[in-house]
């Protein structure tokens, strides 16, 4: 089992899988060594409850910016037991933010009339 199970009473189990902007997807999900996308602690989340069914699962999401680079999708999966209730928060109130779109890095040059214009790559598709 992956993250940290506190080992309490049934009634007051509790999980929790830390992600950090820092971390590492091949890690255990803990305090020291957190995972770094939601999609990870969303796989490590379906194997505490699987392990835990009874269990309250808190994922913690350490400061920074996540970038999404496809849907999170949230099912039945992902809290199957209305008393064993699965929390996403920050930690400690740490500024979090989480983000769909991606973070392009370009090299700003002024065009006319103080706009200014960029390259981007063209594997770089836009939708909107």
């Amino acid at each position: 089992m992956t993250g940290i199970f506190h080992e309490m009473p049934a009634e007051a189990q509790q999980v929790d899988i830390y992600v950090s902007i820092n971390g590492n997807d091949r890690a255990a999900g803990t305090f020291d060594q957190p995972v770094k996308t939601l999609h990870q602690a969303q796989q490590l989340l379906h194997a505490a409850r699987s392990e835990h069914p009874s269990a309250a699962i808190t994922v913690f999401l350490r400061g920074g910016t996540y970038y999404l680079d496809s849907s999170l999708v949230f099912t039945w999966k992902d809290n199957t037991k209305g008393d064993a209730p699965v929390i996403f928060q920050s930690y400690r109130h740490e500024r979090v933010t989480i983000s769909g779109g991606r973070r392009l890095y370009l090299k700003w040059e002024s065009w006319k009339n103080g706009i200014y214009c960029a390259r981007l790559p063209l594997t770089m598709a836009f939708d909107q």
